[in-house]
């Protein structure tokens, strides 16, 4: 598989083991556990990709290191502090490492593997959003605004640091052009949320940092902070 032409959402479908079937245009779509028997990534950097699938990818590739257990301190501040985007293989290795450990931990996503939903509940409703729009949002776009708005949460409901927040936020959008959301967009959001998968008795839950490295999951917020987030990411 060649990781610079191909959709970066599939190299982490094949790494988490869960073919998808997409239903009526809801991210995320349904899912089977079938692990591949082997996979072998090619990172070489074609120039047919675009400049925006290429932001995309590497924000696919660095979020990992904002929620699980295996990130220091100086790691998050390196990533967040640069000033340039370097995709290269290391990022990409560490990355799939860190997946791949939590995926092997818990195949059924039971426990430790909902620590990859970081900014995922937020954001795949985003992408579900676009998904009817003509302008689309790229997986990682979505996901990006997910984390800045779950980082804020996090602020909220687990004690996250707010200015380690603020630094996710500022890192991120200087990556992406900030997207404006309407009422209605917003109402259209909150109601996509209700399909996520971590959902228990129609309560909406998270995965939320407690500090950098350091998830906690299920853990259930209400709408009106959902949307005090969104103020958080606008302004």
């Amino acid at each position: 598989m060649d990781a610079s032409t191909m959709d970066r959402s599939v190299v982490g479908i094949l790494i988490k083991s869960k073919p998808l079937l997409n239903v009526l245009a809801i991210k995320p779509p349904m899912s089977v556990i079938t692990p591949p028997p082997r996979l072998i990534i090619r990172v070489i950097l074609s120039a047919s990709i675009s400049v925006k699938l290429f932001q995309t990818s590497l924000q696919v590739s660095r979020f990992l290191y904002f929620s699980p257990d295996l990130i220091s301190n100086s790691f998050f501040d390196d990533l967040i502090n640069s000033s340039s985007i370097n995709y290269d293989e290391d990022i990409i290795y560490n990355s799939i490492q860190i997946k791949n450990k939590i995926v092997s931990l818990d195949k059924l996503e039971n426990n430790i593997r909902k620590n990859l939903n970081f900014g995922h509940t937020i954001g795949h409703a985003i992408e579900s959003l676009y998904l009817k729009k003509e302008d689309k949002l790229l997986h990682g776009e979505a996901i990006s605004i997910g984390m800045i708005c779950e980082s804020f949460i996090s602020c909220k409901k687990t004690n996250f640091s707010l200015e380690t927040a603020n630094k996710i936020k500022t890192h991120l959008k200087s990556i992406y052009p900030k997207i404006n959301f309407n009422e209605n967009d917003l109402k259209e959001i909150l109601s996509l949320m209700k399909y996520d998968k971590k959902n228990y008795l129609n309560n909406i839950r998270f995965a939320l940092l407690k500090e950098v490295g350091k998830v906690e999951v299920d853990v259930e917020v209400d709408e009106n902070l959902i949307l005090d987030s969104f103020d958080f990411y606008s302004n």
